[in-house]
């Protein structure tokens, strides 16, 4: 191995330059690394954190912590609008939720900047914690003078006799 060091290197010098010459056989797939589908898994929270994912769990499954760092870029060039709002609630555990604003309310007529969340649960695992997920996801990325009316909950079951069920939260 020849050497750019002058002929009075150090020990230490000789010795750095050695362990340094290797550095470009190491192989680093940087371009796998800011891909959501091929990152290792063990690199996922710091990809999360470079592409500022605004809601992040560690106990999520490995396939759900991919496709939140692959939605996150388009959430965030869209944030504040009704269209990000839907996407990042399914994404944060809700498959079939939409959302109704204010000019939009079939009943009645809302107040302005005023919208509500309707998720339907057949077929979905809502509990607490999900729920909790949803509201805070949905705080994130509303705009910041719109105001959530009602997360509601719609469960449809079909038997003999139809029965139809509909739980509302209030914020």
């Amino acid at each position: 191995m020849s050497s750019l060091l002058p002929p009075n290197a150090s020990p230490q010098e000789l010795a750095l330059e050695q362990t340094t010459s290797r550095i470009g056989a190491v192989s680093v797939p940087v371009g796998s690394l800011w891909s959501p589908q091929n990152c290792p898994a063990t690199l996922l929270p710091w990809l999360a954190w470079a592409l500022s994912v605004d809601d992040w769990n560690v106990d999520w499954p490995e396939s759900i912590k991919r496709a939140v760092i692959a939605e996150s870029l388009s959430v965030h060039a869209r944030k504040g609008t009704p269209w990000a709002l839907r996407r990042a609630i399914v994404l944060a555990g809700a498959p079939n939720a939409r959302v109704e604003e204010w000019f939009d309310y079939p009943d009645v007529a809302g107040e302005p900047y005023h919208f509500r969340v309707i998720v339907d649960i057949e077929g979905a695992e809502i509990d607490a914690h999900t729920e909790g997920r949803i509201l805070r996801t949905i705080d994130t990325v509303k705009n910041c003078r719109s105001q959530l009316d009602a997360l509601e909950y719609n469960l449809s079951v079909s038997g003999a006799v139809p029965v139809f069920a509909l739980s509302l939260q209030s914020s």
